[in-house]
């Protein structure tokens, strides 16, 4: 995720609908990967992140599961 780690982007800027792009982008990488079964590919978010993945989950249907723990909000 930009922002996050040694990734590229502004460190600390950390904006949900950015992390879904990046979410999608990596789906876009694993589907084009011949050890990985495209139609398989799941996301799992915990805390923040369970809401880039369910939100990733709910606008792409190449998502085939979505895990989410610890998250916030109803």
């Amino acid at each position: 995720m930009r922002g996050c780690g040694d990734s590229e982007g502004q460190r600390g800027k950390v904006i949900c609908l950015e992390q879904v792009e990046d979410t999608q982008a990596t789906i876009d990488f694993l589907q084009a990967r011949s050890d990985v079964i495209p139609t398989q590919i799941g996301v799992m978010g915990h805390n923040f992140g369970v809401a880039v993945a369910i939100y990733t989950a709910g606008i792409d249907q190449r998502v085939a599961a979505c895990i989410s723990t610890g998250g916030w909000g109803d």
